[in-house]
């Protein structure tokens, strides 16, 4: 557990060292305000569906995947493999904070275009968490065997847009 704890703390802070909460909460926002004046009263539960289909999923595997990117290229991963950090730890670390992140996100777009959308909070809070971790596992996954950004878009495009997307579609 004090393994978990430090790779958590030094997680949080790459994570705002890197500005990923400052573009999150600004993504957030955006797509708030975009549901709340864009999508009439009657569809803003669809319009609030779509955006845990999209946005939600979108950026914990972007944002994941980014940091994994980022590590790389300080040699941060190199470092871990001396260290007492297991895969396992890190892993967890990145899916606990990305997830837990895109729950924030999530409650700024839901408090920004709700419109008195009668919702199961519950609910949502585990919808949202499952989606958040799958996606940052997913991302994390993708992102694993490729050495630069370029080679990792088209490959994660493919998955993420022609397959996991297929739910938005319905509505």
């Amino acid at each position: 557990l004090t393994r978990l704890r430090a790779v958590l703390t030094l997680d949080v802070k790459l994570q705002a060292r890197s500005q990923l909460y400052a573009i999150g909460v600004g993504v957030a926002v955006a797509f708030g305000l975009m549901l709340r004046f864009l999508v009439p009263a009657e569809h803003a539960a669809r319009g609030l569906v779509a955006f845990y289909l999209l946005a939600l999923g979108g950026t914990t595997l972007m944002f994941g995947a980014s940091l994994l990117f980022l590590e790389k290229g300080e040699r941060t991963l190199q470092a871990l493999r001396v260290s007492m950090i297991t895969s396992r730890d890190y892993i967890l670390s990145k899916a606990l904070t990305l997830t837990t992140f895109a729950l924030v996100e999530s409650a700024i777009v839901f408090a920004i275009a709700s419109r008195g959308v009668d919702a199961n909070l519950p609910l949502l809070l585990l919808g949202g968490g499952v989606l958040g971790a799958f996606y940052t596992f997913l991302g994390l996954a993708l992102a694993a065997p490729h050495d630069a950004v370029t080679r990792f878009l088209l490959p994660t495009g493919a998955v993420f847009g022609m397959t996991l997307q297929l739910p938005f579609l319905y509505l």
